[in-house]
């Protein structure tokens, strides 16, 4: 599908096209790699898409600059006063902006790549285990009073931490026995 048409679709939408062009390699995947909890936004901001970052600025969010690019994929948001990060800086500036951190190191997180195989004489395309590290935002995801997780949490190495952080909040867990927990990117929901 082209650029153009997903904007078409999404015209009934409250959406605004950004002005940056992504590309395959850091930092041109980033610059809509923001993440925001409360009313306050982060992201590494001298990459953050500058429409992104006027709109946030004109609708009175505080945009707090971290060094991670990907800061939206380092971070699982459990609500509007809560997360669970493993990047140590972005744990850091959430403290510092009065938000409650659960700092986790999660190394056994999969990330998927896509590969193209002849399957059964067809050219197919699957996915299988890339050898970079997968990030615990993409890996995790609220939805109303779940905190879904995408695998087992048993593979979650702080998995009492993390259960007790959760339920803490008043929230449920969901996640799916016997599969490996995978950074999936992360997810959009719509109310």
């Amino acid at each position: 599908m082209h650029h153009g048409n997903y904007i078409n679709q999404m015209e009934n939408l409250n959406t605004i096209a950004g002005e940056s062009n992504l590309t395959d390699v850091y930092p041109g995947d980033i610059p809509y790699n923001v993440f925001i909890i409360g009313k306050k936004a982060f992201h590494n901001f001298k990459n953050t898409d500058k429409k992104v970052k006027e709109i946030l600025e004109k609708q009175g969010y505080e945009c707090i600059d971290v060094s991670q690019g990907y800061a939206n994929c380092s971070v699982a948001i459990i609500d509007e006063k809560s997360c669970v990060t493993s990047d140590i800086n972005i744990a850091k500036a959430l403290i510092d902006a009065d938000i409650e951190v659960l700092f986790v190191v999660e190394q056994d997180i999969k990330l998927l790549k896509r590969t193209n195989s002849k399957v059964e004489k067809q050219n197919s395309m699957f996915f299988e285990y890339s050898d970079m590290q997968g990030f615990i935002g993409g890996a995790m995801a609220t939805f109303g009073d779940t905190v879904v997780i995408f695998g087992d949490i048993e593979n979650f190495f702080n998995k009492e931490k993390i259960i007790k952080f959760i339920e803490a909040r008043g929230k449920k867990i969901k996640y799916f026995e016997k599969q490996e927990i995978i950074d999936y990117g992360g997810v959009i929901t719509l109310n």
